[in-house]
């Protein structure tokens, strides 16, 4: 009997074993990209990306794009900046256009640079006759109007810009599901915490046969996501909670069983959102920087991302949209209401988020808007 036990444990051993190197095979020789991005370890992360990560750690930031980081088509230049090269020194007679923001600024869905929305914001004024204009993309995955307004001060100054064009939306949605009350902070600590520079994950996670059972069942997130690494989360914050329990059917529970997302984002206004544009607003005029300001377009047509369709965030698009637009109005600032004319889902990806086609629209709208209001007028 302890015989035959002892060969079962050998043998389920063994399986194991075989499991788990034919795990780490799949996962680093033969898995695709977003299978790979997914299951690997930080190590292996490494192994495959030799050229480094999209995103740094940086001082003053959390994290920032790393100068000269390039998986093709995809590209950070040598300043920071998403795209080709450019001298950080402005020449004579060019004309800059800086545009901050996240995700939907950097264009995360439209894999060239050149297609961004940024870059077709600069082929447009070009096409319109506007000569010697260079459009920056200053948008990183991620940010919110907290970093953007740290960027323009620490980065985007050094580039000279004449216009600043401000776009913001989803990101600042996220820091107002705090809760208790008191965390939600000026300093946005109830959204983000520092994160330890030693990154070291649950014991489970080394083994690859178990990292994937974690991940795929949503016990643990990949290696790969931002905030296990550079942005990491607060323990006030409830909007991954929110998103799980939406996308599972199990909403409300929790924290939410007894304050719901939609108590959470009324008693969390979006005051530090308006203070941070006017902040940047004012820090742009003092250095004879024009800003402009944007409305946050999105639909939930055509998705069933969260972000997109949950009536609590869309409730509070309209909601930041309305005090965007109340506040161009009092600083005297144009203000281009995206959310009004780019609605078409055949324009996104995930109803925030657009594809070339929407990146192209989203570009010639800035362009229309910036000649219209004679913003370029040097």
């Amino acid at each position: 009997m302890v015989r035959k036990l002892a060969l079962s444990v050998l043998v389920l051993a063994a399986l194991l074993v075989l499991a788990e190197v034919g795990a780490r095979v799949w996962v680093t020789r033969l898995a695709g990209d977003e299978a790979f991005l997914r299951y690997a370890s930080l190590d292996q992360l490494g192994e495959r990306h030799l050229e480094g990560a999209r995103l740094v750690p940086h001082r003053y930031l959390g994290y920032a794009p790393n100068p000269g980081w390039s998986e093709p088509p995809d590209r950070i230049n040598a300043l920071g900046y998403r795209g080709d090269d450019f001298p950080r020194d402005k020449p004579a007679g060019e004309l800059r256009v800086a545009c901050l923001g996240g995700s939907t600024t950097y264009t995360t869905f439209v894999p060239d640079p050149g297609d961004a929305y940024p870059a077709q914001l600069e082929q447009s004024l070009r096409d319109r006759g506007v000569e010697g204009v260079r459009v920056i993309n200053a948008g990183v995955p991620g940010w919110s109007s907290w970093e953007s307004l740290l960027s323009f001060e620490l980065r985007v100054l050094d580039v000279d810009p004449d216009v600043v064009i401000v776009y913001h939306g989803v990101n600042d949605v996220h820091p107002r599901l705090v809760w208790p009350p008191e965390a939600y902070r000026g300093d946005n600590s109830g959204y983000l915490r520092a994160v330890d520079p030693m990154f070291l994950p649950g014991v489970l996670e080394y083994s690859t046969l178990a990292r994937i059972a974690l991940v795929a069942s949503g016990r643990t997130a990949p290696h790969s996501s931002l905030h296990r690494t550079l942005k990491g989360y607060a323990p006030t914050y409830h909007g991954d909670a929110f998103f799980r329990q939406k996308a599972r059917g199990s909403y409300p529970a929790k924290v939410f069983a007894e304050t719901p997302a939609a108590e959470m984002l009324r008693v969390n206004d979006p005051r530090y959102l308006v203070r941070n544009l006017r902040n940047l607003c004012a820090a742009a005029r003092a250095h004879g920087v024009r800003p402009v300001l944007a409305t946050f377009a999105f639909t939930p047509e055509g998705t069933d991302e969260v972000r997109a369709t949950a009536a609590e965030y869309l409730d509070a698009y309209r909601e930041q949209n309305e005090l965007v637009r109340a506040l161009g109005e009092e600083l005297g600032v144009p203000v281009l209401d995206l959310a009004a004319v780019l609605t078409d889902p055949i324009f996104f990806v995930d109803g925030r988020h657009v594809n070339e086609e929407g990146a192209r629209i989203k570009g010639e709208l800035f362009a229309e808007f910036l000649l219209g209001h004679r913003l370029l007028e040097r």
